[in-house]
């Protein structure tokens, strides 16, 4: 029985890989909170995003869009009534288990590039 793909069998090869995430850079950031740091890469259809913050949480880290701060009338960063900066998103995933897969391959590929980068010990 043959279990290669169709267009392997009819002589065309086998599949191509598919294209992937790819990090273009990880920048470490100290003393910010609960921001351990920033990365750059580019999604396989070609776009790049810059500064995805990496965060650490309850449940380990995790590495979500970038956003723009909110600013008051006055072009002054707005806070909640925590104390915390307010951040308005630009871009947002479809639906939440998106926004999980990609925040998962980021700090993969982080990790793997850059292993104790994410470290909160190295604080």
């Amino acid at each position: 029985m043959n279990t290669r793909a169709p267009a392997s069998a009819v002589g065309f090869g086998d599949r191509p890989e598919r294209p992937r995430m790819r990090l273009l850079g990880f920048r470490p950031i100290r003393n910010k909170g609960k921001l351990l740091g920033v990365a750059r890469i580019e999604l396989p259809n070609g776009l790049r995003i810059n500064d995805i913050p990496i965060l650490s949480g309850k449940n380990g880290q995790s590495a979500t869009l970038p956003a723009r701060p909110m600013l008051d009338q006055e072009g002054r960063q707005k806070f909640d009534i925590r104390g915390k900066p307010q951040y308005a998103a630009f871009l947002e995933w479809r639906d939440r288990d998106l926004g999980r897969r990609f925040s998962d391959i980021v700090v993969g590929l982080v990790l793997k590039a850059h292993p104790g980068a994410l470290d909160e010990g190295g604080r």
